[in-house]
């Protein structure tokens, strides 16, 4: 009697520890599937910064600027007229 207790008893933790390990596996199989679509995601969003980045620069360009300055009227001034300190601007007869 005391034998097939023991042998009852063993089974038990045998089906246990069978059981622990199939969750086990299963568990390690699902972190890893998450692991490699973060990964996937960091890349995506690495890469769409990396593009945004690429646009800004685009976009804040001296020569864009100046396509949009010319676009809304500005140009580069025909005549500079430099004023020295001595000569009066608005100054009255």
């Amino acid at each position: 009697m005391r034998n097939q207790k023991i042998k009852y008893l063993l089974w038990f933790v045998l089906s246990v520890l069978v059981v622990a390990n199939v969750y086990l596996s299963i568990e390690s199989a699902t972190s890893g599937a998450e692991i490699v679509y973060q990964e996937v995601q960091e890349k995506i969003l690495s890469e769409e910064g990396n593009s945004l980045s690429e646009g800004l620069l685009k976009i804040a360009s001296l020569k864009q600027v100046e396509g949009q300055a010319v676009d809304l009227g500005f140009g580069k001034p025909a005549n500079i007229l430099y004023l020295n300190d001595e000569e009066s601007v608005a100054k009255l007869p």
